[in-house]
């Protein structure tokens, strides 16, 4: 009897299953709310499975992915993410990543819980926001500046004089990333929105 044996593709996830498997394996699937297609071999049947949720693709990648050797290496990686997690640097889970296949990634994903994957978006939202303000002119920031004091998200105490630095402008701005978000994206709109 064939062994069932989980994969990650570029296009998703495989799974080949023993051909008298085959019938049994595709309704499950379709009962999982999988997309899948499903391609019948001479000694196994193989699915591609192009989406499904997150709970399936976890039991089928704990109880048929690869050998003891790569957990061991995939957990290692998934640890050392954890460590950038913790640092709250997207420039340490970059540098951490970098090397890693795409396969890679989305096996060590697979590894990481909810709440850390939340954060790993949270981290790169908080980078992508720092880095549309880094690239304001100083002008541009006071005119966020002035936003965000008329809808009272800033005080109205906060001055912006010509010996302000930009550096420490943008770093006020950063800490109101993960409190009001909504404002500042939409004071960023309405700025860059000016500009063009």
């Amino acid at each position: 009897m064939f062994a069932t044996t989980f994969g990650i593709s570029d296009s998703g996830f495989t799974l080949k299953v023993d051909p008298n498997l085959g019938k049994a394996t595709q309704m499950w699937l379709h009962n999982q709310k999988c997309i899948f297609q499903t391609l019948p071999l001479e000694t196994y049947t193989l699915f591609e499975i192009a989406s499904a949720p997150n709970g399936v693709i976890q039991r089928l990648s704990s109880n048929f992915l690869s050998s003891a050797n790569d957990n061991d290496e995939i957990q290692q990686k998934a640890n050392s993410l954890r460590d950038c997690i913790e640092k709250s640097c997207w420039k340490s889970i970059l540098e951490e990543t970098s090397q890693w296949s795409n396969d890679l990634k989305k096996r060590v994903w697979l590894k990481l819980s909810a709440s850390e994957k939340k954060t790993i978006h949270q981290i790169a939202k908080i980078q992508k926001f720092s880095d549309t303000l880094s690239a304001l002119t100083l002008s541009d920031i006071k005119k966020v500046i002035s936003i965000l004091k008329e809808v009272e998200i800033l005080s109205k105490s906060v001055k912006v004089t010509k010996n302000s630095k930009q550096e420490d402008l943008v770093n006020m701005l950063k800490e109101l990333i993960t409190t009001h978000e909504k404002f500042l994206k939409a004071a960023l709109t309405l700025v860059l929105g000016d500009c063009e």
